[in-house]
């Protein structure tokens, strides 16, 4: 299965975190995200699980 990000943000308080992220993961690869600490590594993959529990998926 691959995942695409398309313009993910997310906000904390009054502190934009991050913006129109975009990114993919593809099927057999190994792939990781690189910030520092308190950057949104987390929050971008927990924000983009929340988002498609949510949404309809199209069917292929």
């Amino acid at each position: 299965m691959e995942i695409d990000i398309q313009n993910l943000s997310f906000n904390f308080k009054t502190q934009n975190i991050f913006e129109n992220t975009t990114v993919s993961f593809a099927e057999g690869k190994i792939s990781f995200i690189m910030a520092p600490n308190g950057r949104g590594k987390t929050n971008t993959i927990e924000t983009y699980f929340r988002k498609s529990a949510c949404e309809p998926r199209p069917y292929k």
